[in-house]
């Protein structure tokens, strides 16, 4: 079940402070890119993918530059018990879009809505791009605290990280 929605847009780089949900989140980055760091590693999602982190896992946020992120807080048994990265179909984009958007929906189209996203999600492939945090003793945190930037594709630069119609917005 699908509880929350929102959007956030912001021009500039932004990082999020720690939290632990007791619902699932499924965050959809339409423009731009974004990734979710947990004790196990960084995921990493641009506008053609979704970051799933279910709920009890302590997590943070950072978008990469101009970015807008939907944001479904998300119940279903049916979805993984650790953070995933989904691919995002075209009629999961769509669903995602109206979901978060600020048209207000009847409650039985949004109910049909919350259906689609989460048969989008377990039915389609996950598509990760997950950089693990290292478990080697040689390889401990900087004493500064410190957290590399990922090498992120050029494909997702300079303005790339646009799906669908969002290119043209």
């Amino acid at each position: 079940m699908l509880r929350t929605s929102s959007s956030r847009r912001n021009a500039a780089s932004w990082r999020t402070a720690k939290a632990l949900r007791s619902s699932g989140q499924l965050l959809y980055p339409s423009v731009g890119v974004l990734t979710t760091t947990t004790v196990r590693g960084t995921w990493v999602a641009a506008a053609n993918r979704a970051v799933w982190t279910p709920p009890g896992f302590e997590h943070h946020h950072r978008a990469y530059g101009e970015t807008e992120v939907r944001v479904l807080a998300v119940s279903d048994p049916s979805l993984p018990a650790q953070p995933t990265v989904f691919a995002v179909s075209p009629l999961l984009r769509e669903a995602l879009l109206v979901l978060t958007g600020e048209r207000s929906l009847r409650p039985e189209r949004r109910d049909r809505l919350r259906a689609v996203v989460v048969d989008e999600l377990v039915s389609g492939p996950d598509e990760a791009m997950y950089l693990p945090e290292p478990a080697d003793d040689r390889c401990e945190p900087s004493p500064i605290g410190c957290t590399p930037i990922p090498r992120l594709p050029r494909r997702w630069r300079n303005g790339a990280g646009r799906s669908g119609p969002a290119k043209g917005r």
